[in-house]
């Protein structure tokens, strides 16, 4: 037995000694399946999903690139997305986010050499040059702002990913979600859907769930929000770590 990181595998019979924590796009296969049953197009570094070569490289540099822009960005953005998409994917985050960190301390220190240059120059020309050095100025301060900013959310995010909010680390005990997180994780899905909440499973469209009563079993396409990560697994309740289900898909995924 093989100890690789969420599973055990055993190389003899091709397989994991227990049920895969990630099975988005793996429905087709038996979840104690090793990559597919591909093993030579495919490898699986860490119990979770199989992912080929080149689809490694083009993940990881999705994740740096994506998060990126994301950190330098001057106003909000979300092109990473969050959520967990692979080891390589996340990877490519935490380089983004050390790229991020090297871009905020060069924005802060430029920024600040500006602002420095224009009052400079302001004191040198004894005002004359007033209607350069306020706008010079002005562009120094707020490039030095967009470094601070990139600065706090490339540290931000490297602090939760060693926190593992929604991350890759068995060894924590999962969270539930709270009304607020389970209300983002709605949202974020009828943002993709126009307005509607579809299960990220089947694809069918869910209805809101009503109050409980005895003896009345809720209607299968019931919203449900579902940790991606399992909670047994470590997986926290965050939005970034849920997904919505109709209730027949969550049934029949904590049933396997």
């Amino acid at each position: 037995m093989i100890r690789l990181g969420a599973r055990g595998y055993n190389p003899t019979i091709g397989r994991f000694d227990r049920v895969d924590p990630v099975i988005e796009g793996q429905e087709q296969f038996s979840l104690y399946h090793y990559s597919f049953n591909n093993p030579v197009r495919f490898s699986d570094a860490d119990g979770l999903m199989g992912e080929s070569c080149c689809q490694k490289v083009i993940d990881f540099v999705a994740g740096a690139t994506l998060r990126f822009i994301d950190n330098n960005s001057p106003v909000p953005t979300s092109l990473d997305g969050g959520g967990y998409r692979g080891s390589a994917y996340e990877n490519g985050r935490k380089f983004g986010d050390g790229l991020s960190l090297l871009s905020g301390g060069v924005q802060l220190i430029a920024g600040g050499l500006g602002t420095l240059g224009a009052g400079g120059l302001e004191l040198v020309t004894g005002g004359a040059a007033t209607p350069i050095a306020l706008p010079v100025g002005a562009a120094a301060i707020a490039t030095a702002g967009n470094g601070v900013n990139t600065l706090y959310k490339a540290a931000n995010n490297l602090n939760s990913t060693g926190n593992n909010k929604g991350g890759n680390n068995n060894s924590q005990t999962g969270t539930n979600f709270s009304k607020k997180e389970k209300q983002k994780v709605i949202e974020d899905n009828k943002n993709k859907n126009d307005g509607k909440t579809v299960c990220e499973n089947c694809g069918v469209e869910t209805v809101k769930p009503e109050k409980s009563k005895k003896g009345v079993t809720p209607p299968k396409n019931e919203t449900q929000v579902d940790h991606i990560k399992p909670k047994s697994k470590g997986g926290q309740g965050k939005s970034d770590n849920g997904q919505v289900l109709c209730r027949d898909c969550n049934r029949k995924k904590s049933d396997n």
